[in-house]
């Protein structure tokens, strides 16, 4: 689940264009049955690929960045409930927002062009 793909289906869904996902996630939470079920479908999907991803890799810290991150508790909350009742032998990892947010994929990927500069792109 992404950021488009939530604001895509909640379009679909309500007729309502130009929702963000952060307003999908305020508006689930505030009792709206569209973005309710959108909302919680997206949710259990990132839950159930963060199991996988736990499963395989066990990491201590999953890092959300992204358009997603910038519903900060209302992301990270469901997932953390998923999680703590889907693992059996696994540790729940730290679930955080990435400090960039949104940008984070961005300024990651210049970050590693700068490493592909010779000299580091000094």
């Amino acid at each position: 689940a992404s950021a488009l793909s939530i604001t895509n289906a909640y379009a679909q869904a309500s007729g309502k264009t130009g929702t963000s996902s952060e307003e999908i996630a305020t508006l689930s939470q505030n009792g709206d049955a569209i973005a309710q079920k959108i909302w919680e479908n997206a949710m259990a999907s990132i839950a159930t690929a963060c199991q996988m991803l736990i499963t395989v890799l066990a990491p201590e810290v999953i890092i959300f960045g992204g358009g997603l991150s910038q519903s900060g508790n209302l992301l990270i909350d469901p997932i953390a409930k998923s999680l703590g009742e889907s693992l059996t032998f696994q540790k729940v990892p730290q679930l955080v927002i990435a400090h960039y947010g949104a940008q984070a994929g961005t300024i990651g990927c210049a970050m590693l062009a700068l490493d592909l500069l010779p000299n580091g792109g000094n």
